[in-house]
């Protein structure tokens, strides 16, 4: 058998092959993901919902006899009745007043707004400017609405189309928490494959920043959705108790109130007001106490305990984090807007120099010590 002379150059691959090679690897490429493309956006949700349970799901695991299929098939069934039900319970409750809203539109737009009540000028302080103020908008109301005729019906478009993807929304979700548990009960590989990737991608020092985000997608998780969706029910129940309708749609508002950092004061004063104009002054003074007791403890205690605690940067890069990243991708975006700017500030610390991190150590803001070479498994997760 004849051997190569090793002072002869290598021979190389002809460049057609090459340029093919890479062709095949991008059609490839594009074929699968336009095959995953309708499942990317409940695979991202499902991540999250993974990552966010995670030191529980191992507690649970442990508690079931180290069966990990068992504790991801819990796991799944305690989302669908915290997380599902209170989207599926205001649908229900939008689709139900729905009608009452449309009927009550055409009544104004027919027969104008109405005066107000007798009630109105009783009101302490500013009971006959409120009387004024709704006369002559009562008069004028008919002709307001008739002029911005064509910007209310765009108004009303857009909001049946918000709500007709409601339900698409909800079975996206319904398939989140069904890959989140597929991805529990076999975490071992997931996460091996997400580090092997990482670091074939970007080394040893981005695999290190995986924990980092571990804790950031845990952080925002119970500190601005967790903490909304306790918001949201405890204004549900004080609404319920009061007697006031669409308690379980005004809990649903408050929730996105809040998810929108706007907070739920708005939708708190504007009930207690209702309740209070309605004749019912023990129930108006029973919401602002239910409020103050409940609902703003949970929203000024809650949510940066549970961010500062978890996420090791910045309070306020979170929240930038969050509503950006609403802002910028929809209700997903608040995860990966926050998780997003918490890995770029650790890369600029890196970049900065370990000795500048180490000289702000004890403030609390920056993560202490070096970074390992190395991330294991278990610190991944």
């Amino acid at each position: 058998m004849a051997t190569r002379d090793p002072e002869l150059p290598p021979v190389t691959q002809p460049a057609y092959q090459f340029v093919w090679g890479l062709v095949m690897v991008a059609a490839l490429v594009f074929a699968c993901a336009q095959i995953v493309a309708p499942f990317i956006a409940a695979t991202i949700w499902a991540v999250v919902l993974a990552v966010s349970v995670w030191p529980l799901f191992v507690r649970l695991s442990r508690a079931l006899g180290g069966r990990p299929g068992l504790a991801a098939f819990v796991t799944s069934l305690i989302f669908m009745l915290i997380l599902m039900l209170p989207l599926i319970f205001g649908a229900i409750s939008a689709a139900h007043y729905g009608p009452t809203v449309i009927h009550w539109f055409d009544d104004i737009r027919e027969h104008g707004i109405p005066p107000p009540p007798d009630w109105v000028e009783r009101q302490p302080l500013v009971g006959p400017q409120l009387r004024d103020f709704w006369t002559g908008f009562s008069d004028q109301g008919t002709d307001v609405i008739a002029q911005n005729q064509a910007s209310i019906k765009s108004v009303v478009q857009i909001l049946l189309a918000q709500a007709n993807s409601m339900g698409v929304s909800i079975l996206e979700f319904g398939l989140a928490i069904v890959i989140s548990g597929l991805l529990l009960a076999n975490a071992d590989m997931a996460i091996a494959l997400v580090r092997a990737f990482v670091e074939k991608t970007g080394g040893a020092r981005a695999a290190a920043l995986l924990p980092g985000s571990a804790r950031t997608i845990r952080a925002v998780a119970f500190g601005v959705v967790g903490t909304s969706l306790a918001e949201g029910v405890t204004s549900a129940i004080g609404f319920a108790i009061a007697g006031v309708p669409a308690a379980v749609a005004l809990g649903f508002a408050t929730f996105l109130l809040c998810i929108l950092q706007i907070g739920p004061f708005p939708m708190l004063i504007a009930v207690t007001i209702w309740v209070y104009l309605q004749g019912s002054m023990g129930w108006a003074i029973f919401l602002a106490v239910w409020s103050l007791l409940f609902v703003v403890s949970i929203d000024n205690f809650g949510r940066p305990f549970f961010i500062s605690r978890g996420a090791g940067v910045p309070l306020v890069l979170i929240f930038a984090g969050v509503l950006g990243g609403l802002l910028a991708w929809g209700f997903i975006g608040i995860f990966v807007g926050a998780t997003t700017l918490a890995v770029a500030y650790r890369l600029l610390l890196v970049w900065l120099g370990r000795s500048e991190i180490e000289s702000k150590q004890g403030q609390g803001a920056l993560p202490p010590g070096p970074p390992p070479k190395t991330a294991s498994l278990e610190s991944v997760r």
